[in-house]
């Protein structure tokens, strides 16, 4: 690299990192599942245990990892609601030095090393889940670092144990999904064995089982479960239908774009991008490839997600990595002359127009998506919620636990369908009528017609049951007052909106009645 090539590509890292962190601040928000794990995390800090209620064993999360790195903050004096952005904020410009650090050992030249990370900079989804409070950053961050370790110690032999071992242990704490993992690598390297072979393979289990198995068998010893209960409430089955609904938007919203500048920046001839494109596969299916294709099919299985795209962030690095890599071969093999002028401007400005369409994302915006599909005989509802309207919904339910915290009883109780801001900020003992802190309601059947994530809720009959107080139930918020009064029933006005929930015990300290 020449003395200007070293001062000129760790300032456009720097700027491209500081062009991430701007649009992160940009999107900032929270999302209101994060305040479960807030909740969980609060109550190990106070020495309660890793519990939603105090004394009730449900394993309501699925983020171990995430929720212990919470409680460490909590107990420190830190807010989570500040700590828990600010984590996802710092995982996401690691992990665009992780993928700069990775393209460059992939043979790219450090222009189009810059390319996948600009992407990612300029990407709407990529800004916003830096932020939402949840461990989806983090989980994105220990896949990439576990791809690059992976090459790295497949090329050195004399490593002296795997570090990728870590990473894929860590990404188990962080996300059930990380099980998939130590399945790609495993196959992986026994497919490859005969071309490249795997360092020490044993070594790397063994390293991998020291972390993620240990917290397997605490899981059964502390809860009784080998999966985490908010994994059977959230996924019921197969549900491909919505699946499929959920990654064709998030192609049309984040993949296109890419896909059309590289096919308009490839001048080479068919048969020499279809080698270009076999050579960047091969370099990729060690781990990066297969895990995209094994994850998107669960993805697809499980039927998406009711927020943004927030399960399609892990393979966005890997996607984008893989664009830029085949466009960048595809130049690079385009011209006998490597000198030629035209061919350097065509690449530089194919680079340019590659990175800049991975900010198309966050120049249409995403409006959310509501609407019911018939497959096989069956209305399936389909919601996908944009990043700001589930902000506005947080605004909402934090007032709302912050008013029962000043007005209700310590030892009452609460039956909601959001169980995050408003339990957190009530204080209040809590049923998760999604079933997410109770295996009864997690184990029940699926309900027809809701949404992925939302098929279980409790009954009446059910929430009586446990002696609950008030039945919050999906909060009602209107703008203009009920004409449909009941005795049992109870309105509090926040001046620009009135909230309406039901009192179930009469000797409740909140009367049915109004409230200013």
């Amino acid at each position: 690299m020449t003395r200007a090539g070293r001062f000129l590509i760790p300032t456009a890292l720097a700027i491209l990192i500081s062009l991430a962190a701007w649009q992160s601040w940009s999107h900032w928000f929270l999302i209101d599942d994060a305040f479960i794990s807030f909740r969980y995390a609060r109550n190990l800090a106070e020495g309660n245990g890793l519990v939603f209620n105090p004394g009730e064993r449900v394993e309501g999360y699925s983020n171990f990892l995430w929720t212990c790195l919470t409680a460490a903050f909590i107990r420190s004096g830190l807010s989570p609601e500040t700590a828990a952005p600010a984590i996802g904020l710092v995982c996401s410009l690691l992990l665009l030095v992780v993928l700069y650090r990775w393209s460059r050992d992939l043979g790219l030249s450090p222009g189009w090393a810059l390319v996948a990370p600009a992407m990612l900079a300029l990407n709407r989804s990529y800004a916003g889940w830096a932020t939402g409070g949840l461990e989806t950053r983090l989980f994105s961050l220990l896949l990439v670092a576990l791809a690059w370790r992976l090459d790295v110690e497949r090329r050195d032999a004399k490593r002296p144990w795997p570090v990728s071992g870590i990473f894929a242990g860590l990404a188990c704490l962080t996300r059930p999904e990380g099980w998939l993992c130590p399945i790609i690598v495993v196959l992986t390297a026994l497919w490859l064995s005969h071309r490249a072979r795997f360092p020490r393979l044993a070594t790397w289990c063994a390293v991998f089982a020291a972390i993620a198995g240990t917290h397997l068998v605490w899981r059964v010893i502390y809860y009784g479960d080998w999966l985490p209960n908010s994994f059977r409430a959230k996924v019921p089955g197969l549900r491909l239908e919505s699946g499929l609904v959920y990654l064709g938007l998030f192609a049309l919203h984040h993949l296109a774009a890419p896909l059309a500048a590289t096919c308009l920046s490839l001048p080479a001839g068919f048969g020499r991008i279809r080698s270009n494109i076999a050579s960047t596969a091969k370099d990729l299916s060690g781990f990066a490839l297969p895990f995209c294709a094994a994850y998107i099919g669960y993805v697809a299985a499980i039927g998406g997600d009711h927020f943004e795209f927030r399960f399609m962030d892990p393979v966005l690095p890997f996607l984008y990595l893989l664009f830029a890599l085949i466009c960048s071969r595809s130049l690079a093999s385009a011209s006998p002359a490597p000198e030629n002028a035209g061919r350097k401007a065509w690449a530089i400005l194919s680079a340019i127009l590659l990175a800049a369409s991975g900010g198309l994302s966050a120049v249409r915006g995403f409006a959310g998506y509501d609407s019911t599909v018939r497959f096989l005989g069956r209305d399936r509802s389909i919601s996908i919620v944009s990043m700001e309207s589930e902000s506005a919904y947080l605004a909402a339910w934090s007032r709302m636990g912050q008013w029962l915290a000043r007005h209700a009883g310590p030892d009452e109780s609460i039956a909601v369908a959001p169980a995050g801001a408003i339990p957190y900020y009530s204080g209040l003992k809590t049923l998760d009528m999604l079933g997410i802190n109770d295996a009864d309601l997690a184990a029940m059947p699926p309900m027809e017609g809701l949404n992925i994530g939302h098929e279980r809720m409790a009954s009446l009959e059910t929430i009586s049951a446990r002696g609950i107080t008030y039945l919050i139930g999906s909060p009602d918020i209107r703008r203009s007052r009920t004409t449909d009064w009941s005795d049992d029933l109870v309105e509090v006005y926040f001046g620009d909106s009135y909230w309406y929930f039901t009192v179930l015990d009469p000797g409740a300290r909140i009367r049915p009645g109004s409230y200013r």
